[in-house]
């Protein structure tokens, strides 16, 4: 600086300008940046929302996690994700009528080439069936992985043949597909390419759809989450009644949680050389980690299982690693959904409000049915005041008991206490 002329101070003076705006200058100018992008995402998503979440969805088109939590939320918000279509091939997400159309790139072992081929065969003609589908695509390398992953996803759905059947007639339709490229081959070197008769048509192998929790827990593999239907969705009424407590509301120490059995692992201690289990619990939306020591693991073994469905109590322990916090669950009991009515002492409690009263008639019938050594609790509430109402009626809760009492009240009026 003093080369160019310029004084000792004025150059000191300039550098500390310099040095006092680079402390803030940076991060004002990612904040404003950050702050465009906000407010440009809040407008897309509160006025164009399919688009919005189409265009989300596509950018974390390879991230199985971020998409199930993406369409999770787009749920919340009423918009309607469709099962992928191989007639409707896309290899992005898009919208499409009333809602978003899932990308066939999205599903795991599908890649975007095979997809893009996918897409433009289709505008040639509709897939008519199973087997014309392999056929016209097996000339861009459609393999056992990619069909695998399509049929287990549900875009295959819309061709003949349930899951199970197109799984166990893909063998023979991919080495016919096999025989017939070839005979294209071989068509190009004859005028009249008589060879096309000798092949046969495939007729699809008949067979019983794979049970229900099956077809979700491939879903969840292929796709990142549970699309149709969730494993827990027939336990719905069991949790609510026993006012059950979702992963995302756990505070107190003690608690009583539900979920599935995932990652199961099976320690032997040191000290004794006994079992005990590790795993996570997950529910709808959240997973935690649970610990099972060898007292616990002793009382019933066969449970430990993965897949397994299960009510666990326990009491929370936080664990800190590198300055992060995380819950564990300590498990003091653990049990399947079906013993929680068979336990002792349980109370019922059903609330009274006048908008039922035309429905105690049924609700007397229904309680008399299912006699049994359980107390029942009337409670009413007003706006200043609730009370609980002692009866002389006993029950036996069970399964039929909990589907005709929520058919008539309603989940919320129900309430079982253990």
């Amino acid at each position: 600086s003093i080369e160019n002329g310029y004084t000792k101070e004025k150059a000191e003076e300039i550098f500390e300008l310099i040095d006092k705006f680079a402390g803030y200058g940076f991060n004002k100018s990612h904040s404003v940046a950050y702050g465009l992008i906000a407010y440009w995402t809040a407008y897309f998503k509160a006025n164009y929302p399919k688009y919005y979440y189409a265009a989300l969805m596509t950018s974390e088109i390879s991230e199985l996690e971020d998409i199930a939590y993406y369409v999770e939320d787009a749920k919340r918000h009423n918009i309607k994700v469709f099962l992928p279509s191989i007639n409707e091939a896309t290899s992005k997400f898009v919208v499409r009528d009333e809602g978003i159309a899932y990308s066939l790139s999205a599903i795991k072992n599908v890649g975007e080439g095979i997809v893009e081929s996918i897409r433009k065969e289709a505008l040639e003609g509709r897939y008519k069936n199973f087997e014309d589908f392999v056929v016209r695509n097996k000339k861009y390398g459609l393999n056992k992985k990619n069909v695998e992953a399509l049929i287990f996803s549900g875009a295959l759905d819309e061709l003949n043949g349930n899951r199970k059947e197109k799984i166990l007639s893909l063998d023979k339709i991919l080495e016919r597909a096999g025989k017939i490229s070839r005979q294209d081959d071989i068509q190009q070197m004859h005028l009249f390419g008589e060879a096309r008769s000798v092949l046969e048509n495939i007729s699809i192998v008949q067979s019983k759809e794979y049970s229900s929790e099956e077809l979700l827990e491939k879903e969840k593999e292929y796709l990142g989450f549970y699309f149709s239907a969730h494993p827990l969705d027939k336990y719905r009424d069991i949790i609510d009644v026993y006012r059950l407590t979702p992963l995302s509301k756990i505070k107190d120490k003690k608690v009583r949680i539900y979920g599935i059995i995932r990652n199961l692992k099976k320690l032997v201690t040191k000290k004794n050389s006994e079992i005990m289990c590790v795993f996570d619990l997950e529910d709808f939306k959240n997973t935690v980690n649970c610990v099972a020591f060898p007292q616990i693991y002793k009382t019933i073994p066969y449970i430990f299982n993965d897949g397994e469905k299960v009510v666990i109590e326990g009491e929370i322990q936080n664990d800190y690693f590198n300055g992060s916090e995380r819950k564990k669950i300590i498990i003091k009991r653990i049990l399947e959904f079906e013993k929680l009515m068979l336990e002792k002492r349980q109370e019922l409690y059903i609330l009274l409000q006048e908008e039922d009263r035309d429905k105690f008639s049924n609700l007397k019938s229904i309680l008399q049915k299912y006699r049994g050594e359980n107390r029942v609790y009337f409670a009413s509430k007003d706006e200043k005041n609730s009370k609980i109402h002692h009866s002389n009626l006993t029950i036996e809760v069970s399964k039929g008991l909990l589907e005709e009492l929520i058919s008539l009240l309603g989940r919320e009026k129900i309430y079982i206490k253990v």
